[in-house]
């Protein structure tokens, strides 16, 4: 009977180690699964109230990444305008869930897929950030997100504007942002009416602007120069002079200060004898915002006179 037991027990004990030895040979025979490592970066670039946000891909590993979706989030205080490129071999999808997603089939490996582009339309003065976020299936299941494109880092991407004309010209048949525009919208929020000729015959309407020839601040001053004697403090032929005006609209405005990146220089230039001028026309500047042409053409010397 004690020979049957001790039998008995070297038989199981031979059966246990035998199943461990399977289990371990198993094991090390299987062989490691390929993975992917892929990244997205996204950044983004403002001009005119219109931000174009590029994202692109990028797959480190030596195995290619397929069935790839991307996303990227439509920044709060905009709204979608349109997707301006997608690279071969990937398609958009549309607007889902408050992101312009795309699709793909595969990122090449030791490869990159974009840029995927789209542009929003700022509606506020400072716009949100936006992120963008891919997912992959083979040859494993993953999903990698970017750090955030900040909208202060789209403005600073673009190039300066310096000068009136930069911004003030018609965008549509109305005369939209033409400073004839902005002076009637002002005058009917307050109550009143702005002429529609200037006092040298220049047409003013904003509906009836000749393209070609946009209305600038030389203008404005026929009436809106700094009055003297009994006007002094007011316009010499209007309520207000121009600088009274246009500093604090402009200094007081987000869109400025957000959608333009705005500041002192965006409208003034500093003469040699230390006299600030105003930036009559649109100025051709380099990305820093340092003229190309020297002297300045349109600058009026003295600012607003």
């Amino acid at each position: 009977m004690l020979r049957s037991k001790k039998r008995l027990g070297l038989i199981i004990g031979l059966v246990f180690l035998l199943g461990a030895s399977v289990l371990v040979y198993g094991a090390a025979a299987s062989p490691n699964k390929a993975t992917a490592d892929v990244g997205v970066s996204i950044s983004g670039t403002a001009s005119g109230g219109v931000v174009t946000y590029s994202v692109t891909v990028i797959n480190n590993s030596s195995t290619a990444a397929g069935d790839v979706y991307v996303s990227a989030t439509i920044p709060g205080g905009t709204t979608f305008d349109s997707a301006s490129a997608t690279p071969q071999g990937a398609w958009f999808r549309g607007v889902e869930a408050g992101s312009a997603v795309w699709l793909a089939d595969q990122i090449p490996a030791n490869g990159k897929l974009g840029p995927f582009s789209y542009k929003v339309k700022v509606t506020t003065g400072q716009a949100g950030s936006a992120t963008a976020w891919v997912h992959w299936k083979s040859p494993n299941d993953g999903t990698a997100s970017s750090t955030e494109a900040t909208y202060l880092a789209a403005v600073e991407a673009g190039a300066p504007k310096r000068g009136c004309l930069a911004c003030h010209v018609s965008a549509d048949a109305k005369g939209k942002y033409s400073l004839p525009w902005e002076a009637e919208e002002r005058a009917l929020a307050a109550g009143g009416e702005h002429p529609k000729v200037a006092p040298d015959g220049t047409i003013i309407d904003p509906t009836k602007l000749d393209p070609a020839k946009p209305v600038g601040p030389e203008t404005c001053l026929l009436c809106h120069k700094p009055g003297t004697g009994d006007r002094a403090g007011k316009g010499a032929g209007a309520p207000l002079a121009l600088r009274d005006i246009v500093h604090p609209a402009h200094m007081f405005s987000a869109g400025f200060k957000g959608n333009y990146n705005g500041n002192c220089f965006t409208c003034h230039n500093v003469a040699g004898d230390g006299t600030w001028q105003l930036l009559g026309q649109k100025v051709a500047v380099n990305d820093k915002g340092v003229p190309k042409i020297a002297p300045i053409p349109g600058a009026l010397n003295p600012s607003e006179r």
